[in-house]
């Protein structure tokens, strides 16, 4: 879409190859000039200037200086039939990748730039220099690894599909992504990884902003621009801050249906996400000529803008997202739009000798069906892909060594789900392995979460005639009694004033611990729960029962806020279902009180009891799973509610007669 409109063009359009001379006419493909420079000076204002796939230097200032309006096409092949990729200007650590400077009085003014890669190997450059042109538009450009400033900016900017990464990296002195002077508008685009703002809105600037991901740098969003509009973004992992004040204190600001991680700064009541880890993988190409970075496994991001989906700061509907993804439905936040998400999953530990079961989710974020997708899964040694192991619910499952590979259509509201079994050898060390799957369509690619299994390993004692596990009792006084310790980027399991802790960090998550305890057939677990903060959404309770693939077979989960509680039962595909839905007990204390929660699993006959607060609330049968289990601890959280304190006291497991 241009956003102005360009003057009558004259002569060309002109032709640049690395394969061309500048004593060349440089008026068709076969008679390219060797610089963008030289091309510059044929062109008469309004002309097309068609640059191919290569790497352009220079011994002057500036790789490419405009003093007219014209459009610059890069990233064509050398017989200029089609574009491949992205046209390199490189400042080889002296020069700036380009400057643009007055094209008034020409009508329009316009410089139009697309398909190129502009770095100066670090050299105390701007990426692109704007000091005097009327309006330029920057389409599908890489300006990264540049001294100064990505972009400085002193007019009519709109910078749309494009990367802004990696600048002032090698000089003591923070480097913006973009300095911004004049009118920027910027869309569809990732600013990562600046040595300063990635963002600077100097004093009586403007700065229109519509699903852009602004990650990584010294600070996100800075300064106190004249008008300052944030829509469907994403402001995360900045160093100091996400956003500051001065950005919201500006005259009309707005922030709509974005994520800010770090609200410390700034005072952006009226973001959809606050607070919120988005979730996402590294910087890296995700399909399109520039880099992106995908949110990942249950990113909150997804599904979390404008309900009516992405409009741009001129409130049209954007089509597509940065790679040129297309978008559909309510609006995923950020430059990223999340065609299918890859979701991984495998037990927590698994002892040498044992089996990984991995279940893989593809799932469809698009209204149409997306026939031909494929995915990749290289399970990491020294696990063993069992032959014959791999299924999926659709599509056509293949291995070939440690590799499984999966083709189908990933039908829109009905995930696909693969599932493959590894051994772990019985001589294999204790270490934790992790493995992540590479899903594709189209093209765009979507990296699942990562999968950790420690192979713990466990003391082999001799056989007892009149073998028994011992009855297993906590008040979690002792921080040595076994429970799991650790504090990751979604859950903290930590010993707290004579509790047990779980605090999460990220919504959308199902979080259980197994007790260092042994398995049984016919027990009773008890255990004192509640918040430590009031909650909205959240669920905690027991888990108990083992389920293929050493996961929990059941959970017991009690709503607080609602007063209810609810059994589900796991499932072969990796899914949850409730054998018994959620229902109101007034025995319930609500809030933050302290709920004592008991289940009995007997197996003659086989029932389920549930008692709370003394109270036996439910008798019931489930024959699904049987055999030894473990007992445990679960909490569920949501991604409205991202952040539960749920705490356990006075745990048990005694043998049930």
């Amino acid at each position: 879409m241009a956003l102005w409109v360009m003057p009558t063009r004259g002569a060309g359009p002109w032709y640049v190859s690395p394969l061309g001379l500048d004593s060349d006419s440089c008026s068709s493909p076969a008679a390219p000039c060797r610089t963008v420079n030289a091309a510059i000076a044929k062109a008469s204002p309004g002309d097309t200037i068609k640059v191919a796939v290569g790497v352009y230097t220079t011994t002057d200032s500036y790789v490419v200086s405009f003093d007219k309006a014209l459009a610059l096409s890069g990233g064509w092949d050398l017989g200029f039939t089609e574009q491949v990729g992205l046209s390199t200007l490189d400042g080889e650590d002296h020069a700036g990748p380009m400057s643009v400077g007055c094209t008034q009085p020409q009508p329009g003014g316009q410089v139009e730039v697309s398909r190129v890669e502009m770095t100066s190997d670090q050299a105390p450059r701007h990426g692109v220099y704007i000091w005097c042109a009327t309006h330029v538009w920057l389409d599908q450009v890489k300006v990264h690894g540049n001294g100064w400033a990505g972009i400085d900016n002193t007019a009519f900017l709109t910078v749309t599909l494009s990367e802004i990464s990696q600048n002032g990296l090698a000089l003591s002195a923070s480097q913006d992504g973009i300095h911004n002077t004049g009118a920027l508008t910027i869309e569809n685009s990732t600013i990562h990884g600046n040595s300063g703002s990635g963002l600077y809105a100097y004093f009586g600037s403007t700065a229109l902003l519509a699903n852009v991901t602004v990650t990584g740098n010294r600070n996100g969003v800075y300064g106190s621009g004249n008008r300052i509009l944030i829509r469907d973004s994403i402001l995360a992992e900045n160093a100091q801050a996400d956003c500051l004040d001065t950005v919201y204190s500006a005259p009309g600001a707005v922030v709509s249906h974005s994520l800010v991680q770090n609200n410390e700064g700034c005072d952006a009541r009226t973001a959809a996400l606050i607070g919120v880890n988005p979730i996402l993988g590294p910087l890296q190409d995700n399909g399109g000529p520039t880099d992106t970075r995908a949110p990942i496994g249950r990113s909150p991001v997804i599904k979390s803008g404008s309900p009516s989906g992405c409009l741009t700061v001129t409130d049209e509907v954007m089509r597509v997202d940065q790679r040129g993804a297309l978008r559909f439905g309510r609006c995923d936040l950020g430059a990223y739009a999340a065609v299918m998400t890859d979701h991984k999953s495998a037990p927590a530990t698994v002892s040498p000798g044992g089996l990984v079961t991995y279940t893989l989710t593809l799932s469809n974020a698009t209204d149409s069906d997306l026939a031909l997708s494929h995915l990749s899964d290289l399970v990491p040694a020294p696990l063993v892909i069992v032959p014959g192991s791999a299924t999926a619910s659709s599509g056509v499952v293949t291995l070939l060594d440690n590799t499984l590979q999966w083709t189908g259509t990933v039908a829109s509201g009905l995930p696909t789900v693969i599932m493959v079994s590894a051994q772990v050898p019985a001589d294999a060390p204790r270490q934790a392995i992790t493995n992540t799957a590479s899903a594709s369509w189209n093209g765009f690619l979507s990296t699942s979460n990562a999968a950790v299994v420690d192979t713990f390993h466990r003391l082999l004692l001799p056989s007892l005639a009149d073998q028994h596990c011992a009855d297993f009792a906590d008040d979690f006084a002792s921080p040595a009694s076994g429970w799991p310790r650790a504090d990751t980027l979604v859950l903290r399991q930590e010993y707290l004033n004579g509790e047990y802790r779980l605090l999460t960090k990220q919504g959308g998550y199902l979080f259980t611990v197994q007790a260092p305890t042994c398995q049984r057939d016919q027990y009773a677990a008890d255990v004192d729960l509640h918040w430590a903060s009031p909650t909205n959404g959240g669920l905690l309770g027991l888990t108990f029962g083992s389920a293929p693939g050493n996961m929990p077979a059941y959970l017991l989960t009690l709503d607080t806020t609602r007063q209810t509680f609810g059994i589900d039962r796991y499932l072969p595909s990796g899914t949850w279902q409730a054998i018994y839905s959620h229902q109101f007990r007034s025995e319930i204390q609500p809030g933050t009180a302290v709920n004592h929660l008991t289940v009995r699993r007997l197996v003659q006959p086989d029932s389920i009891q549930i008692s709370i607060n003394g109270t036996l609330v439910l008798t019931t049968g489930d024959s699904t799973h049987t055999g030894l289990g473990v007992v445990g601890l679960v909490v569920v959280n949501t991604i409205q509610t991202p952040v539960v304190d749920a705490r356990f006291d006075n745990f048990s497991v005694v043998q049930a007669p």
